[in-house]
C-alpha cells in the first residue's frame, strides 16, 4: 500500500512538471520523464510484492509452523495439554502407544495427570509460569513428569518420560550398598 500511494503521488509530480513544461525537451519535462520512470519503479515493485513475494513468505512461514508444531507430535514420550477447564485437550501418538503397551486405553490418559489438577488449572488464573516435577507410576512403569503451567496458552503442558530402567538402578545400587 505504501508503494502504490507512493507512485501515485510520484505520478502526480510527473503530470504537474509535463504540464509546466512549454517545450518537448524542456528541463522540466526531464524531470518529469525521470518522476514517471519512479512512479512504475514503485508500481512494478507494489505489484511484486504483493502479488508474488508475500505469498512465498506466507508459504514459508506456515511451513516454519507446520515443522515447529511437530515437535509434540514426534516426540517419543508422552505429552499432554490440559485446558483451563481441566479437560485433555491434547496428548500426542506416544502416550496412546504408551498406555497400549502397559494394556490400557487411551481413555486411561488421566492417569498421567496430578492428582492436584485442579489446583495446577487455577494457578493459570494468577498469569504465572511455573514449572513443577514429580513421579507417577502407571502400572509398573515409574514416569518423570514435568508440568509446565503457561497462562499466554492458557494451558497445563505435562512431558512425561520413563524413568522405570533407572529406578531399577538405583534401587540395586542401593540394595548392594545395604549388603556390602
Amino acid at each position: 500500500l505504501l508503494y502504490c500511494l507512493a507512485a501515485l503521488t510520484i505520478s502526480i509530480f510527473s503530470e504537474v512538471s509535463f504540464a509546466a513544461s512549454a517545450r518537448a525537451f524542456d528541463p522540466g519535462d526531464v524531470l518529469a520523464h525521470l518522476y514517471k520512470a519512479a512512479a512504475f519503479l514503485l508500481i512494478y515493485r507494489w505489484v511484486f510484492i504483493t502479488s508474488v513475494n508475500d505469498p512465498y513468505l506466507k508459504l514459508a512461514q506456515g511451513e516454519q509452523a507446520r515443522h515447529l508444531a511437530s515437535f509434540p507430535e514426534v516426540n517419543p514420550n508422552p505429552v499432554l495439554e490440559v485446558s483451563r477447564s481441566g479437560e485433555i485437550t491434547f496428548f500426542n501418538p506416544a502416550t496412546e502407544k504408551t498406555l497400549l503397551d502397559l494394556g490400557l486405553s487411551r481413555q486411561d490418559v488421566n492417569l498421567f495427570l496430578p492428582p492436584d489438577i485442579d489446583t495446577v488449572v487455577r494457578d493459570l488464573g494468577r498469569k504465572v509460569e511455573t514449572t513443577r516435577c514429580s513421579d507417577v507410576t502407571v502400572k509398573d512403569r515409574v514416569f518423570s513428569r514435568t508440568i509446565h503451567v503457561i497462562p499466554r496458552f492458557d494451558v497445563v503442558r505435562i512431558y512425561a518420560h520413563d524413568i522405570t530402567q533407572a529406578r531399577l538402578a538405583e534401587d540395586s545400587v542401593r540394595q548392594l550398598n545395604e549388603e556390602l
